[in-house]
């Protein structure tokens, strides 16, 4: 009997935090991702500040085009998601943005999909 290897999707995880300088930063900034894998961005600061993102592009190679964190305080700030079964290959940049401290803070990260592995299903 021919065994088939079958890919493992891959846990993707993105921190954000504010710089010394008082800017965004998503880290790291260019994520390579294949259709099923999971991605998942943290806040990782002191301070507890909501964040946001959104896919720039019409077409998403995630569920939807843009995802919250909650606004109460206290509360872990997480977004999770996976990477579309039927994701086209190519480079989706996106926006992240906070409110902190008075401030609009935004970062322009991009997500690359890449193609199955194996070609396919």
């Amino acid at each position: 009997m021919i065994q088939k290897k079958v890919k493992v999707p891959v846990t993707h995880e993105v921190t954000l935090s504010i710089t010394r300088d008082g800017k965004l930063k998503c880290q790291p900034a260019r994520v390579e991702v294949r259709p099923r894998d999971l991605i998942v961005w943290k806040w990782r600061a002191r301070q507890d500040f909501p964040f946001g993102l959104v896919i720039k592009s019409p077409i998403t190679p995630l569920l939807q085009n843009y995802y919250v964190t909650s606004l109460k305080r206290g509360v872990l700030k997480v977004i999770q998601t996976r990477v579309l079964d039927c994701a086209p290959p190519g480079t989706y940049p996106y926006l992240a943005a906070t409110f902190a401290d008075g401030k609009l803070l935004v970062e322009d990260p991009e997500l690359i999909v890449r193609p199955p592995a194996g070609g396919g299903k």
